[in-house]
C-alpha cells in the first residue's frame, strides 16, 4: 500500500485547496496536529505518530468515497 503521505501530496499538487481541507478532516477524526505541523508532516519534515498516518489513511478513504 502506497504511503498515504504520498497520495495526500499528489492531491495538493492537483489543487492547492486540499491541504486545507485535508487538515480540517484530520482533526475532525482525532488528529492533534497544528496546520503547519500536518503540513510538515505530508512533506516527510516532521513525524507524528504511527496513529496519525492511520487518521490520514481514513481522510483519504472519506475523500474518494
Amino acid at each position: 500500500m502506497e504511503d498515504p503521505r504520498l497520495t495526500a501530496r499528489k492531491l495538493i499538487e492537483q489543487d492547492a485547496g486540499y491541504l486545507h481541507e485535508l487538515w480540517v478532516r484530520y482533526w475532525a477524526n482525532g488528529g492533534d496536529a497544528q496546520f503547519f505541523e500536518f503540513q510538515a508532516y505530508l512533506y516527510g519534515v516532521y513525524e507524528r505518530s504511527p496513529f496519525d498516518l492511520k487518521i490520514l489513511t481514513w481522510v483519504l478513504e472519506e475523500i474518494s468515497a
